[in-house]
């Protein structure tokens, strides 16, 4: 149920121990949740198949430009990460794991696009010492921002249901906001 004194309304709170939960946002989410569970078995016995049935080798044109685009959307999540830690926003934390996301393709593809020699070992010295690390952090990011987002969440829910209302919130330089 949701505190009607609440003002965010993505606040429950239990009658059992008054701690805040989030309440669902999206309307369809059981359904949703069914969905994208159902699609994640179907890709089971399609990924079986696509390993047994597609060819070892495959030429291809466009593989520069693929792999080019590839890499101007790792440069992409990587600055929206790095804005968006720089101005504390809100979205961080997705723009955080779209990045260890990327980072973790990127390696893959090296890795197993490459030929064997010295393209493979520079692939895997990349992944190994820049892009792995590098979604790693982003991961820790994007946890340690969910941490934060939950004591925030548990402070103003209790601020709420004990009908204290929170002071105002700093701006970004951290003077009191007006």
């Amino acid at each position: 149920m949701t505190t009607p004194s609440s003002p965010d309304p993505s606040l429950e709170f239990d009658t059992s121990d008054g701690a805040p939960k989030l309440a669902p946002r999206i309307p369809l989410a059981g359904w949703l949740a069914a969905v994208f569970t159902l699609m994640a078995v179907v890709m089971v016995p399609w990924t079986v198949y696509v390993a047994i049935s597609l060819p070892r080798t495959y030429d291809t044109v466009g593989y520069d430009l693929s792999w080019a685009g590839f890499d101007v959307g790792v440069a992409i999540v990587l600055g929206l990460t790095g804005l968006g830690l720089y101005r504390r926003s809100e979205w961080t934390q997705a723009a955080a794991v779209s990045t260890a996301t990327f980072l973790v393709i990127d390696a893959w593809f090296d890795i197993t696009t490459a030929q064997a020699g010295p393209d493979r070992m520079a692939a895997l010295l990349a992944a190994g010492v820049l892009e792995i690390p590098l979604a790693l952090l982003c991961l820790l990011v994007a946890a340690r921002l969910a941490g934060a987002e939950g004591v925030i969440r548990r402070i103003a829910g209790r601020a709420a249901r004990d009908g204290v209302v929170p002071p105002t919130a700093p701006d970004d330089d951290g003077a009191p906001g007006r």
